[in-house]
């Protein structure tokens, strides 16, 4: 029944002559080339037979899962030039977020209420502590490629598979800081990186907190894209969020924070990467854990998070 269904499926898209050119790998590139054409569809189709690992490149759909409908979604396009259904276009927005448009791009943050919790704790996360927070406001996810775009012109994420949906990776810590820069510029509201504290604080779900492992459950498969082989993120609010009903700020791509290493704020010194991403274990995604990265290095897998400033 299998080989039937394969063969069947290749007959329809054997007819099919339609490489369409990109500058990037984009929605339907199962194969991980520029153009899309039928070997995609056999890539797809090959993944879904073998139960292979999930691959975003072999999730035309956006769901998170691939199944049949990924492989009739780029026929269909093949047939048509066009794709039959929007796919996932991102969490819901809670109606207590504050929404914010930029050159007609919308994001939503999350408003905090401050409080005093308890900050750092196992691994590296150094001697547990009390800390107390203002009130503030946190982005709903990571910054998405759109976003990035809408504000520096141009897209620097390896995939570029749906820029509305996913998290915007491949930047620097200083290309962040510009980018938060620029945005208050043209906006009029303070934005910036949060600092470890308001992270953790935002992460463990603030006064609602039930200090969870990681953000949002102890059972890390509810929340968190982790522990995975191959380089990709995911679309951003696939998973349940913690809560405050924020995303993702355990796995799918680790975020720059506000804290150098050594306690002095050099350009040069190493800077604070929180929330582990979808191919660092589990241990890479706890709220509690931390790493630090050269300020310069613009590593595949990390990306920001936005607050507003005081």
């Amino acid at each position: 029944m299998k080989r039937l269904f394969h063969k069947t499926v290749l007959s329809l898209a054997l007819l099919l002559v339609l490489p369409l050119n990109s500058s990037a790998i984009s929605r339907g590139n199962a194969d991980g080339t520029l153009g899309i054409t039928i070997n995609d569809v056999t890539v797809i189709i090959d993944k879904l037979l073998s139960n292979g690992e999930y691959s975003v490149l072999c999730d035309p759909n956006y769901d998170g899962v691939i199944s049949i409908s990924d492989v009739t979604e780029l026929i269909d396009y093949l047939l048509t030039g066009e794709w039959t259904s929007p796919g996932y276009s991102g969490p819901a927005v809670p109606d207590n977020a504050e929404l914010y448009t930029v050159n007609g791009v919308s994001f939503a943050m999350i408003p905090i209420e401050g409080g005093t919790f308890i900050y750092g704790g196992g691994y590296t996360g150094g001697t547990p502590r009390e800390e107390t927070v203002s009130d503030f406001s946190i982005g709903l996810t990571e910054v998405t490629q759109e976003l990035w775009e809408a504000v520096m012109g141009e897209n620097p994420s390896l995939y570029q598979l749906g820029a509305a949906i996913y998290p915007v990776t491949n930047v620097t810590f200083h290309d962040c800081k510009e980018f938060a820069s620029k945005l208050s510029e043209m906006t009029g509201v303070n934005f910036c990186l949060p600092n470890p504290i308001q992270w953790q604080y935002a992460a463990l779900g603030g006064q609602l907190s039930h200090y969870y492992m990681y953000a949002g459950s102890d059972d890390i498969d509810e929340v968190a894209w982790y522990d995975g082989a191959i380089f990709e993120p995911y679309p951003v609010g696939l998973k349940k969020p913690n809560e405050l009903g924020i995303y993702d700020m355990s796995g799918n791509v680790s975020e720059w924070v506000e804290r150098e290493f050594g306690g002095i704020n050099e350009p040069t010194l190493k800077r604070q990467v929180k929330g582990g991403n979808s191919v660092m274990t589990e241990l890479y995604c706890r709220l509690t854990y931390i790493w630090y990265n050269d300020p310069y290095e613009m590593p595949m897998m990390t990306g920001m998070r936005l607050v507003i400033c005081p």
